[in-house]
């Protein structure tokens, strides 16, 4: 079950996100995405984080100015279905 700790919102494998605000100024300021684990239609800005562990995955994320997309140990589109997009 997904949750948030310390203002991340952590998704573990089997878990399904979607719709998050993630940013600085927002409650959830990361999101940490575990294999298994998919974010639907977030949107990564002023300075929010998002960590893609190998074998997780961010379907229509889009990361605008001071927004942060990492992928760990792999590829930052590798993996993903749609596209992240940097605005």
């Amino acid at each position: 079950m997904a949750f948030v700790f310390m203002g991340a919102e952590q998704v573990l494998s089997g878990d399904v996100v979607s719709g998050l605000t993630i940013s600085l100024n927002a409650p959830i300021d990361a999101a940490i995405v575990a294999s298994g684990g998919i974010i639907v239609s977030a949107v990564v800005s002023d300075f929010g984080q998002t960590d893609i562990e190998s074998g997780g995955e961010a379907i229509r994320t889009t990361v605008l100015a001071e927004g942060k997309y990492d992928r760990i140990a792999s590829d930052v589109l590798k993996g993903t279905q749609g596209s992240v997009q940097k605005r």
